[in-house]
């Protein structure tokens, strides 16, 4: 169970931490301003992964307090009031109690003066969420086993995002401290100390391995101190001993955002906002990943489940990891029977979408891939990573596997696209073949064909871009250079803040004015399409791009009177860590990606760079 939290009010918080005219009485001097920067304000040459926001930078004692600007202070006021509502508000939206028609989260004004102070300090902001106490009892049949599975690595991602998206605002950043609340009642519960220890312990091995650098794990004892501790072993109920702990946050962790989850038998405390992970419920079961296991259906989707709903249910099977360990269920299909293709793999599902498949014992040539389960496993879990397998950079097997996936594209420079930086910085040269960063996309906008009308024999030009890409990664950029990014439309549609909705985009077009290499004016663009073999609605969207050195983009929604802030909805939303994949290649990776589910694009990497990808298109 998950222990709620309490908050102090946020009027004592005004007495806890000074002003900034308190600052400046005190020590007589202050900076005159603050530095901030938006996306408008980049120069040519700025390639930002993630759109941003003005970036607030601490105050610099040394100007005498007689040349304090009260106006100057004012806004500098107003610019830390601006940036942490956004960062509140984006923090709401990983709550349940976010959504149409839901009652405002009160942390929303409770933590303002908070988060205010941390950023007019130029201070990461700190929250902290209480959970992650032990895996439920198996005989429970709600979970797995007693150490964490899939459901704790997609929970811990999830709240490391939450830091990813606030530093997309805020150029600071954020840190997530978890609170492990199992030391809290476990003798209550029956649960031995070591159990509870063993099970912190394999969560923090597991977020380093995930490189989860957001997240910090913190000691029960920091939050409770010990005169708390001692008084808990009088307590013989978990709600008061949840009492105690919602207390002693309340004293000794006010200047944390205070995160949990909404848990049977364990009451919220009014300000602490309940986190929603990105599975959904199979039942009525809760979410949280200690009382559930995790279910992977066959549209790409997790869901959490008790365990033994799965195991008596026939449509779906168990699966280990890589540890040996149960990890997850999975909806049965023929995708991922690959043994009765000779080869024996592990398939590695990455957060928020995508899947890494791996040889399980000697690698096989990539000639022994089955690339029809591929192209299938693509339509619902892009992207499809095949990692680890021989002779990926070979180009006679590159290009006969890729007559395999599907009817080959061809262009004016051939079928195979070798991607690397041509050294040109020319206007009319293509951005592809350059080492900018790129706007998120779909391949194929420039991609028409002749429609004629069979009674009046009129032609039209039709839109039809590529089904799917296929690469393989020749050379890498520098480790942490060189990403790309993959927008899942599914993912994009459950993000999509009201009061925008599928059904009003689906209504939508859009219009195109690009200049340069790409020069061209296209109208009456659909928002929506439908994907052929899934009947999922997709996203069709080019990303507005003017800061570049070649081409620009200039798009406008051509039928809604909201039209401009559609636009700013789209170009964040597509970035944020629970709809977009930032993939770091591999030499030797392969990658098939649903070029109609998915949108994608690429952050910069460095001049010189021998970073080199070959692209096949294909239907």
């Amino acid at each position: 169970m998950a222990i709620q939290t309490m908050t102090t009010n946020p009027d004592s918080l005004q007495n806890i931490l000074p002003t900034k005219r308190d600052v400046i009485v005190a020590s007589k001097e202050v900076a005159p301003s603050l530095s901030s920067a938006s996306s408008d304000s980049h120069s040519d040459d700025d390639t930002a992964e993630v759109p941003q926001d003005a970036i607030i930078e601490p105050l610099e004692l040394g100007v005498k307090a007689a040349s304090v600007d009260v106006e100057a202070l004012d806004a500098e006021d107003t610019a830390a009031s601006i940036i942490a509502s956004k960062i509140l508000q984006l923090v709401e939206t990983y709550g349940s109690i976010s959504g149409q028609g839901a009652a405002a989260w009160p942390g929303l004004s409770a933590y303002l003066s908070l988060v205010e102070r941390q950023v007019y300090a130029g201070e990461p902001i700190q929250l902290l969420f209480s959970g992650f106490p032990f895996k439920s009892s198996v005989a429970s049949g709600h979970v797995l086993g007693h150490t964490p599975d899939l459901g704790e690595q997609l929970a811990l991602e999830h709240l490391n995002g939450i830091c990813s998206n606030i530093a997309a605002i805020y150029g600071k950043g954020a840190k997530v401290h978890i609170c492990s609340t199992g030391l809290l009642y476990n003798d209550l519960l029956e649960v031995p100390e070591d159990v509870v220890l063993s099970y912190q312990t394999a969560l923090r091995v597991l977020a380093k391995e995930r490189g989860l650098q957001h997240l910090d794990f913190v000691e029960l004892s920091d939050v409770l101190q010990f005169d708390a501790i001692d008084h808990l072993k009088n307590q013989t109920s978990v709600l008061a001993r949840s009492t105690t702990y919602a207390t002693a946050l309340s004293a000794n962790k006010a200047d944390y955002i205070q995160l949990g989850c909404d848990t049977v038998g364990i009451p919220r405390a009014s300000n602490a906002l309940p986190v929603t992970f990105l599975y959904k419920a199979k039942s009525s079961i809760s979410l949280v990943p200690w009382q559930s296991c995790i279910s992977i259906e066959l549209d790409g989707s997790y869901r959490s489940a008790p365990a033994d709903d799965l195991r008596d249910d026939k449509t779906y099977e168990l699966v280990f990891g890589r540890n040996g360990a149960p990890s997850h269920y999975r909806a049965k299909s023929e995708m991922w029977n690959w043994k009765s293709d000779g080869i024996d793999v592990d398939f590695e599902h990455l957060y928020p979408t995508g899947i890494i498949v791996r040889p399980k014992y000697e690698p096989p040539s990539m000639i022994a891939l089955p690339m029809q389960k591929v192209r299938t496993l693509s339509q619902h879990f892009s992207p499809i990573v095949l990692r680890g397998f021989k002779d990926t950079t070979e180009e006679e097997h590159f290009l006969a596997k890729g007559h395999e996936l599907g009817e080959i594209l061809t262009w004016t420079f051939g079928q195979i696209l070798k991607v690397k930086d041509s050294g040109e910085v020319d206007r009319n040269a293509n951005n592809v073949t350059s080492n900018e960063a790129m706007p998120m996309h779909f391949d194929g906008v420039f991609k028409f064909i002749d429609k004629v009308d069979p009674e009046t024999g009129a032609v039209t030009k039709v839109l039809t871009p590529p089904r799917y890409q296929y690469f393989t990664c020749l050379s890498t950029a520098p480790k942490g250079d060189g990403y790309t990014l993959f927008a899942d439309s599914r993912l994009f549609f459950e993000h999509l803040p009201s009061p925008f909705s599928l059904s009003r985009l689906e209504k939508l077009t859009w219009s195109m004015v690009n200049d340069g290499f790409w020069s061209a004016k296209q109208t009456g663009l659909p928002l929506v399409v439908k994907h052929k073999e899934t009947g999922a609605a997709c996203l069709r969207w080019h990303q507005p791009w003017t800061k570049t050195k070649f081409s620009k983009y200039f798009i406008e929604i051509e039928n809604d009177e909201a039209g401009e802030e559609l636009v700013n909805v789209i170009n964040t939303f597509l970035y944020d860590y629970r709809v977009c994949l930032r993939f770091e290649w591999e030499q030797g990776d392969l990658l098939i990606n649903d070029n109609v589910s998915m949108l994608h694009t690429r952050t910069a990497f460095m001049n010189n760079c021998e970073r080199e990808m070959w692209r096949i298109h294909f239907d």
